[in-house]
């Protein structure tokens, strides 16, 4: 009897400490679903300014990018639009056949979705499907119920992974990242993701 309640007190130990070994392991993330800010929302002199440091403007009104940078004038990320009520994020991979351009966004500096909406996630092939607790399931559905037709973008550590236009409102509470480069990737994101949800 001692013997087998001595074993499981091993065993438990040794669980504990390995699933504690792998959280520490996994970095940990910002995530955010933010609100887009269209170019027409955005001062014809802040865009102008924009234009005059390397931005190449999106023309396509339906695009919810106000343009692109190379990784050179990055620093534009960093520029201060607090009183406008947005900031810039780029996109996570180039969009050009070069690979010299990212995409840049102008989104609500504060996220309508965060870490502590999320359920848990997981990875499936090269996508991350994220499940949201019930909280965040209920922001979700207000969120894409009142701006159908208007985009959204999902970021991780200030990066755009999707930018989707919203088509209708989402009840279910789930978020797909699709196109990730490699089905590593979506494992390494969605264990991190999941590393990242508050206790």
């Amino acid at each position: 009897m001692k013997t087998s309640v001595l074993l499981s007190i091993i065993l438990s130990l040794v669980i504990c400490s390995c699933s504690s070994e792998v959280k520490t392991n996994t970095k940990k993330v910002t995530f955010g679903i933010h609100e887009v800010v269209t170019p027409g929302e955005i001062p014809a002199t802040i865009l102008d300014s924009l234009m005059k440091m390397n931005v190449h403007p999106e023309e396509n009104a339906e695009i919810a990018f106000i343009g692109y940078i190379k990784e050179a004038d990055s620093s534009i990320l960093n520029m201060d639009f607090s009183q406008e009520n947005f900031k810039l994020a780029e996109s996570l991979y180039t969009v050009d056949t070069n690979k010299e351009y990212y995409a840049i966004a102008a989104i609500k500096p504060v996220p309508s979705i965060n870490n502590t909406d999320i359920k848990k996630s997981k990875s499936e092939n090269n996508s991350v499907i994220i499940y949201l607790n019930m909280a965040g399931a209920r922001k979700l559905a207000e969120l894409t119920k009142n701006d159908i037709g208007k985009s959204i973008a999902v970021i991780i550590d200030n990066k755009i992974y999707t930018i989707p236009k919203i088509q209708g409102e989402i009840r279910e509470g789930v978020v797909k990242i699709s196109g990730l480069k490699s089905e590593a990737d979506a494992k390494n994101i969605s264990a991190s993701l999941n590393a990242s949800v508050p206790e």
